[in-house]
Formats: structure tokens, C-alpha cells, sequence
């Protein structure tokens, strides 16, 4: 057994690349170690930096806690190989709020583009609003709308 936040294990040369172990294999590595710190939060979020490719051979993965509050933990991961850095990742572990679901508001009726009218503003103080076809499907441009 290994310290907390720690993951050792060898790399497979099946896993590598031509120039080694990049992306998911040593992404996983990194999210094992991270997770040791934080086994009861799922991650949200993951970033990471190859430094270098990972060759056959034993991986060492060191998670260190950043910051920490009563539901995310922000966790920093240094991989290396014979001592050598390979790549560092940043993790962020935390609880999922409830929110709603993506469709649970119906969309509105709305005709297709093609049968609304394309939106004119004349002598716009901005040049980008004639890079765009903007057009209004119910109610008028900054006026209330229900």
C-alpha cells in the first residue's frame, strides 16, 4: 500500500504512442491519484500538461490537496518516470449540485428563419452586428418580451 495520493504502476507498451504514453493512459494515472485524496467526490474537471512521453516502465503519480472546501477539492498531480517529470495535472473533485434537466422547459413555437424577417439596424454604433443575420422571432428588439 502506498501513501495516500500516490499511484505507482508500469506502463504497458501496448498503451504507448510512437513517442510514448500520452492522453488517456497517463490522464487516468493522474485522476487515480487525485481520487486517493478525495475517494467520496467524482471529478468535474481535468487538466493536464504533457511534458513528456511515458515509456515502458514504472509511473509514479503524486497528488498533492491545493484547496479544499466543504465540497470541491482542488488537487494538483506531478507524473514521472526514473525521476524525470512527464506531465502535470490540475483536478477538480467536487459534489454535483441538483440541476435541472436540459429539457425540462419545452422550447417555444418559433417559425423557421427563412420566414422571418432579417433584422435591419440602421447606422449600428458597432460593426460586428452587420456580420451577423439576426432575426426576431416573437416580440421586438429591446422592448420587454414575455
Amino acid at each position: 500500500e502506498t501513501a495516500p495520493g500516490i499511484v505507482e504502476a508500469p506502463m504497458e507498451p501496448g498503451w504507448a504512442a510512437f513517442r510514448g504514453a500520452f492522453g488517456g493512459w497517463t490522464a487516468a494515472h493522474a485522476l487515480l491519484a487525485a481520487r486517493r485524496l478525495a475517494p467520496d467526490l467524482p471529478p468535474a474537471s481535468l487538466s493536464i500538461d504533457f511534458l513528456a512521453g511515458i515509456g515502458p516502465g514504472n509511473v509514479r503519480s503524486a497528488a498533492r490537496l491545493v484547496h479544499a472546501t466543504r465540497s470541491t477539492r482542488f488537487v494538483q498531480v506531478a507524473t514521472s518516470q526514473d525521476d524525470a517529470p512527464r506531465a502535470l495535472t490540475s483536478v477538480v473533485l467536487a459534489a454535483r449540485r441538483a440541476t435541472a434537466r436540459v429539457d425540462a422547459v419545452a422550447m417555444p413555437d418559433c417559425p423557421p428563419p427563412e420566414r422571418l424577417a432579417r433584422l435591419q439596424i440602421p447606422d449600428a454604433p458597432v460593426t460586428w452586428a452587420d456580420r451577423f443575420d439576426l432575426r426576431i422571432a416573437a416580440g421586438r428588439l429591446l422592448q420587454p418580451n414575455p
